[in-house]
């Protein structure tokens, strides 16, 4: 199943002259070239969201509960990048 996540976040251009390794090298292929978009809108949209859900929970908790706030700040993601496409 495909989940709309709102393209990259911080998009650059698709040329792949314009990405280069720390050593200068370019990145022209593969999945160097792949990985260097970073994080999609939704993925950043729930790392905002998370950052206020914790407020709710103990740090120290057990998985489950971090679980459900983690599927929370996803929730939120998605309703944000719903009304967004409206």
């Amino acid at each position: 199943m495909s989940r709309e996540d709102g393209g990259p976040a911080f998009p650059i251009s698709d040329a792949s002259d314009d990405l280069h390794y720390p050593n200068g090298q370019p990145v022209t292929s593969g999945a160097d070239a792949i990985n260097t978009r970073g994080m999609s809108l939704r993925d950043y949209f729930a790392g905002q969201a998370i950052s206020q859900l914790w407020n709710g929970y103990d740090l120290k908790s057990e998985d489950s509960q971090l679980a459900t706030a983690a599927a929370k700040a996803y929730a939120l993601a998605d309703a944000m990048l719903k009304e967004r496409a409206k």
